[in-house]
């Protein structure tokens, strides 16, 4: 029930004015969050050891710091801690993708530990508001903390979900305010362990755009921040907003490309602009022809029906005059 009413107004806030929803949040994307919020969404107050520690590898300075995984728990071991044996399983496969990239902006650092995609990958079963099974997903697992090393509150404790963030894989070429997890049938995972806040995101597998550039996008709030991001739509980027006070880290996602499926991109896009908007506009006028021509040929029938039946009655009534009149 505690759930039950932090959604509730986690919903409220998303839908308050200075989120601005109008130009990004429509009644479907709504539903498609409660639905995400409620399909997908597990904490664990489990508290375990802390990892064991190694050397870090400071790559490079600034806010952006490829760092050697020194004190995050590894990718199958958080998921093991998600009680997740079947996509630990998978975080120890050749499939996994090993990233450890960690970007800090404001009073928050982000970690990208890695990405793994497949078919029945988890052990959990995802589905939709129409409870169609989605057991080809993407999982992606991020490590949150408070930069000044504070840590981060226990799923137990009242100010835990008080600074939430939004994690989703984003696709160039997509406006992501429409193509984010929302859309894409997303769910998440998390725990604190050793002040660290785990996060394993899930969404419909994106190695289908592969061929293209694919983006991990984590902004502070409930839902994706458009005034976090820049999309181009002459070259389809997408990158950060420097003036944004806030938290708007953004990552490449290093997908193998030779499993790109242009044909199957092509089709879930086709979909989910058609959950979002409605058929295309070609699609929308032969329906409506077609329709039209329907009910053409059903008032024609029926004028045909009126006139055989006026005609009979015409001559009936003939009939009657011809009679009475001998």
């Amino acid at each position: 029930m505690k759930h039950d009413a932090k959604l509730e107004q986690l919903l409220q806030q998303a839908l308050s004015p200075e989120q601005e929803p109008d130009a990004w949040l429509n009644q479907k994307i709504l539903r498609k969050a409660k639905e995400t919020e409620t399909m997908n969404h597990r904490t664990f107050r489990k508290n375990i050891p802390a990892a064991v520690l190694t050397i870090a590898a400071v790559l490079a300075a600034g806010s952006i710091t490829a760092v050697a995984a020194w004190k995050y728990l590894t990718l199958d071991q958080v998921a093991e801690e998600a009680r997740d044996q079947g996509l630990a399983a998978a975080f120890q496969s050749k499939d996994a993708v090993s990233i450890n990239e960690t970007q800090e902006y404001g009073d928050y650092k982000i970690t990208l530990l890695g990405v793994v995609s497949g078919e029945n990958l988890s052990q959990y079963v995802a589905s939709d508001q129409a409870e169609t099974i989605r057991n080809d997903r993407t999982y992606v697992v991020t490590a949150i903390e408070n930069a000044d090393g504070s840590p981060r509150p226990q799923v137990s404790e009242e100010s835990y979900g008080n600074d939430p963030f939004f994690v989703s894989p984003l696709i160039k070429g997509q406006n992501p305010v429409w193509f984010n997890s929302v859309t894409m049938s997303g769910g998440y995972s998390e725990f604190v362990q050793d002040g660290i806040q785990y996060r394993i995101a899930e969404t419909d597998n994106v190695e289908m755009f592969a061929d293209r550039t694919l983006y991990l996008a984590v902004n502070d709030g409930t839902f994706f921040a458009p005034d976090a991001y820049c999309f181009d739509e002459a070259t389809g980027e997408i990158t950060r907003n420097e003036g944004y006070e806030g938290v708007n880290a953004l990552f490449l996602l290093p997908l193998d490309k030779g499993k790109a499926d242009k044909e199957k991109a092509e089709a879930y896009l086709k979909q989910l602009e058609e959950e979002l908007h409605g058929p295309a506009e070609d699609e929308s006028e032969d329906q409506a022809e077609n329709e039209s021509e329907d009910q053409t040929e059903n008032e024609s029938g029926d004028r045909s029906g009126d006139g055989s039946e006026d005609n009979t009655e015409e001559t009936n009534r003939l009939e009657e005059y011809e009679v009475k009149w001998e």
